[in-house]
């Protein structure tokens, strides 16, 4: 993890994103005054605090042999010094050293960033000072005395906070130079603070360390889940951010995710079940038992975990899973080729008590495998458990995670004092106020909605405070004629009275839908077992669902009946409708479907008149900003592949908005290299969503009604396009957007130059297109309080609430929103930052607009989070995985293991079926 720079201070600093637009803003607007889970820093050190370098290198002396260089902490280096280490290290260096540091111990990053307070007594010296250090032990890991390390320290800067306080003050920088040198100072200042300010719980045995997060090591704040082999642990983020009000210290409650401090044994068997069976772990009575579905599923929940061996306190990585002891062999030290039971007997006159349950591979000596049986290995304590969770596992999170605003306020009340802000930095002038920042807040009006009443007629629904509205007694406000459909059972061997529950589901939804003005027909049924030819029962289906004959604008559908647990059903079903035949499909659970109620029906008749072809509800004009100027609303995002797997790539999705309302959307995905941020085909893909604006503007616009070519251009070419992206990192804001924001520029060109619109002449005629790029975060810990009265009834904010002050950034254009109700637990706003913006949009304008676009949402009858375009590419970005051919037995077979390189990945990535092009398949 990089240094605690703050990272929109460095990304600003590369980049010249554009300032907040001068005030007023939301006048006439209900203002009200909450509490942040932030602390302001009250005093910052007069004097010039001094930044040292540790070098890159430790070099290590041992007693008997060469000197070694090993790494201070740097990921991925196979001699690596852990971040643990090299801080007692430096420690103590500067406690072995009076001479040199006479002062209080500094802050140190664990890597290379090393803070005082005053200047050492070093020798000049433009290569650094070598200082020695001998380490009796290292936190109760065994060490020879005599072994010395030898530690490079350089001056590298002084730190001047007057900069900082200069930098939250003084308002508006318009010189771009002068903007980008105040930001580099700001994020050198606050990387000292994050620093300062976090040395106490960081050299504590009370947390475990995990970036900005500290979770404690008190099992009273731990949970176990002991199915899951696992331990939800608590603890709190802290990081110093510069806002408005100065500078300010965020802290938040946290919830991680650790592996249990047992045996290695213990949690083998946690992680199988619970069942204390070791003949299910043999590789002598189940010799495939590595390579079944469990075995792998259990080497990748094992792999790099940390133990102990045989007591011994230097930690070992595991790395892979070998067959037993008893079958094990290696050749030894006199040349003799023996098994690890044999090496155990020898070595140790031990005799295994599982000689038949499977290794663990530590690492390499000379080329040749550490093995070791898994009865002599501890699990390290304190590891965080950092791969993908499950469902459940998710839950128990969110469960233990979901305070309520009042609980959460005072355990935050509370981090302040466990983290001892102020009990240590004394020496160093910093002082934080005890007492939570009040914030400014304004509520946004509520958007018009439009749908249509039981007579057809458009009718206007006003949401109420919760944003939340009902369904019954309205119809969708455009619907396409169901004309014929059918429904597909998908049994497995222990459901009973299938085709009842599906024929009692299939009258009440048919119903449902006719409400909603779909008008359906009567359903054809079909079955099939859930490890029978679902392909070749959806092709019979769909033949019989195809026979009558269609009028335009009317539409089909398979609604198909899964068993609880079918996730590869599933994907049968997806690839069989997006790829193959380009049938609308419709997936539901048959325990879901068991005595249904209307609300569960409403929310599907929703997905499917979206899916095919219909529009749930409108915003009124009075929501659209812009008038009769062309806007074309765009959300991209990017998901990336679980923690290790390495070899499988990220998928890219982008949206974009075709009608005046801001209802309908057209999508494009691709398949990129793994773990890459920038959408790599940007360009190609906004190409793609621009050529789909243009059909379909083109099917709603006539030329020969417009008086003229420019008239009609007017109509059709977007002059305005807002992209919403999600899923950027703080530290890649600069980058992201600007290349982004240039691929969409060369996009618009390659359209205009495009001959296939020749007759239109977008070359020469077209209106300009101005771009407004504005980055959407979800992912981080600003919270707020409301008081009582302006609060609901659970304690959070209204929907609608919007915080531009105090809080905010001190230069760019950034706002916090709470769009949604929250149902569980404290709401947690999105953070908008704008990074490119065009448009010149006055704040109240892209405030509203972020606002209303979080109700055209077409899954919910409320308000969500963040605009509707952002989710949508989420969802296409999950929806991917369907665009791959489903293989007999994919459970078994690992995403890194199916694929081997990016190119085997895009060639079997497909192409969404013609039939899809323009519609929302993906909702």
């Amino acid at each position: 993890m990089p240094p605690m720079r703050d990272p929109i201070a460095t990304e600003v600093a590369k980049y010249n994103f554009p300032q907040r637009p001068p005030g007023p803003h939301g006048v006439g607007l209900k203002t009200f005054v909450v509490q942040g889970n932030n602390f302001l820093v009250t005093t910052l050190p007069k004097d010039m605090m001094h930044h040292y370098d540790i070098g890159e290198y430790l070099i290590i002396q041992y007693r008997n042999g060469p000197p070694e260089r090993a790494r201070s902490s740097r990921s991925g280096d196979p001699n690596e010094i852990s971040k643990a280490k090299s801080r007692v290290l430096v420690h103590t260096m500067q406690i072995q050293n009076p001479n040199i540091f006479n002062g209080h111990p500094g802050a140190y990053d664990g890597r290379k960033n090393l803070y005082l307070s005053y200047k050492p007594q070093l020798q000049p010296n433009p290569n650094g000072t070598i200082i020695p250090v001998t380490l009796p032990a290292l936190q109760g890991q065994s060490a020879r005395p005599t072994d010395q390390f030898l530690i490079t320290i350089k001056f590298a800067a002084t730190v001047d906070l007057a900069t900082l306080r200069r930098f939250v003050g003084g308002g508006a920088i318009k010189d771009p130079n002068d903007r980008r040198t105040a930001h580099q100072n700001a994020a050198t200042a606050v990387m000292f603070l994050n620093e300062v300010l976090r040395r106490v719980p960081v050299s504590s045995d009370k947390w475990i360390v995990a970036g900005r997060t500290f979770y404690s090591t008190d099992s009273k704040n731990h949970k176990k889940l002991d199915r899951h082999g696992l331990v939800l642990i608590s603890g709190f983020f802290q990081s110093v951010r510069p806002c408005l009000e100065g500078i300010n210290v965020t802290i938040d409650s946290a919830v991680g995710v650790m592996y249990p401090a047992v045996t290695l044994m213990d949690l083998v068997i946690q992680f199988l079940g619970g069942r204390r069976d070791t003949r299910m772990l043999s590789t002598r009575t189940r010799p495939s038992f590595l390579a079944t579905i469990q075995g792998r599923e259990l080497g990748r929940f094992l792999k790099n975990l940390k133990v102990f061996v045989n007591k011994n306190k230097r930690a070992k990585k595991i790395t892979a899973l070998v067959p037993c002891a008893r079958d094990y062999r290696f050749t030894n030290e006199h040349g003799d080729s023996i098994t690890v039971e044999e090496h155990f007997k020898r070595a140790y006159n031990f005799d295994l008590r599982f000689p038949e349950v499977f290794c663990v591979q530590v690492g390499e000596n000379q080329g040749k495998a550490i093995v070791y049986p898994i009865e002599v290995c501890d699990v390290k304590p304190g590891q965080l458990y950092r791969r993908t969770l499950s469902p459940e596992v998710t839950r128990e999170m969110q469960t233990m995670g979901g305070m309520r605003p009042h609980d959460r306020l005072k355990d935050i009340q509370d981090g302040f004092r466990q983290l001892d802000l102020n009990t240590d930095n004394r020496h160093t002038g910093i002082v934080v106020d005890n007492k939570l920042l009040a914030v400014n807040a304004r509520s946004l009006p509520r958007p018009s909605l439009w749908f249509r009443n039981r007579n057809g007629a458009e009718e206007k629904v006003q949401p109420p405070p919760m944003s939340n509205y009902t369904l019954p007694g309205k119809r969708f406000n455009k619907t396409c004629r169901i004309a014929s459909w059918g429904i597909l059972a998908v049994s497995s061997p222990n459901e009973r009275d299938v085709r009842g529950t599906v024929q009692t589901f299939a009258e009440e939804l048919g119903r449902v839908l006719a409400n909603m003005g779909m008008r359906p027909s009567q359903p054809h049924f079909s079955e099939v077992t859930v490890m029978g030819n679902i392909e070749g029962a959806l092709d019979a289906l769909a033949k019989e669902v195809w026979k009558p004959v269609l009028e335009v604008g009317d539409s089909i559908l398979i609604v198909v009946v899964l068993p609880p647990s079918a996730a590869d059903a599933r994907h049968r079903v997806k690839y069989w409708g997006d790829v193959v035949r380009g049938v609308p499909t419709q997936c539901v659970k048959i325990d879901k479907i068991r005595n249904v109620k209307d609300d569960y029906l409403h929310n599907l008749s929703m997905k499917i008149n979206v899916r095919t072809g219909g529009t749930n509800c409108v915003l009124g004009a009075d929501s659209v900003p812009w008038g009769r100027n062309v806007a074309m609303i765009v959300g991209a995002d990017v998901s990336h592949p679980p923690a290790g797997e390495s070899l499988q790539p990220s998928v890219a999705a982008m949206c974009a908005s075709t009608d005046g309302p801001l209802c309908e959307y057209i999508a494009t995905s691709r398949v990129q290299a793994g773990r890459q941020e920038v959408i790599q085909e940007f360009k190609g893909m906004m190409e793609d969503l621009i050529d789909g604006f243009l059909s379909k503007r083109k099917q709603t616009k006539s030329a020969k009604a417009a008086p003229n070519l420019a008239a009609f251009l007017s109509e059709v070419w977007p002059t305005i396009m807002v992209i919403y992206r999600d899923g950027v990192g703080e530290g890649q804001y600069a980058s992201v957007s600007d290349e982004e924001t240039r691929a969409a520029r060369e996009a618009l060109a390659a359209v205009k130059k495009n001959s296939k619109y020749k007759e239109l002449k977008l070359e020469t005629d077209a209106p300009p297109t101005k771009i407004t790029y504005i980055i959407v975060s979800k992912k981080h810990h600003q919270r707020f309080f409301p008081k009582r009265e302006d609060g609901d009834k659970n304690g959070n904010c209204f929907p609608g609430s919007v915080f531009d002050q105090n809080v905010a950034h001190p230069t760019l254009f950034d706002f916090w929103l709470q769009s949604q109700a929250a149902i569980i637990g404290t709401a947690r706003p999105a953070h908008y930052i704008v990074c490119h913006d065009e448009n010149s949009f006055r704040v109240d304008v892209l405030q509203r607009l972020s606002y209303y676009l979080c109700y055209v949402y077409a899954r919910a009858t409320r308000s969500v989070s963040i605009p509707a375009p952002v989710y949508y590419a989420d969802l296409i970005c999950g929806r991917s995985k369907f665009m791959f051919e489903p293989v007999a037995d994919s459970a078994s077979v690992t995403s890194s293991e199916r694929y081997q390189t990016l190119e085997q990945w895009q060639a079997a990535y497909h192409p969404l079926h013609k039939n899809h092009k323009g519609m929302m398949y993906f909702i």
